[in-house]
């Protein structure tokens, strides 16, 4: 007899007994997940002269975080190895 382990979610996994019969034929048990609570903070991010922290530790995203291109306003930063250049 083989054992069946995989991964049901990111805080979940699923145990259980395969049998060499040709039909699945055990007992699986499925731990009890501890529901996350929501992210409420921005989704859409500028990058600015400050550092930004989103809070998502332990939290269930339901949508996809969006990092915006760096504003034209901001300039350009050159670098040649050997000398930082702002224009």
């Amino acid at each position: 007899m083989d054992i069946l382990k995989g991964k049901l979610s990111p805080v979940a996994s699923m145990h259980g007994t395969l049998s060499a019969m040709p039909t699945i034929k055990g007992k699986l048990t499925v731990p009890d997940v501890v529901a996350l609570p929501d992210y409420h903070g921005d989704f859409e991010i500028t990058p600015g002269e400050e550092e930004q922290v989103l809070e998502t530790t332990d939290r269930t995203l339901r949508e996809n975080i969006v990092i915006k291109a760096i504003p034209s306003n901001y300039g350009r930063i050159g670098w040649n190895g050997a000398t930082l250049s702002v224009f």
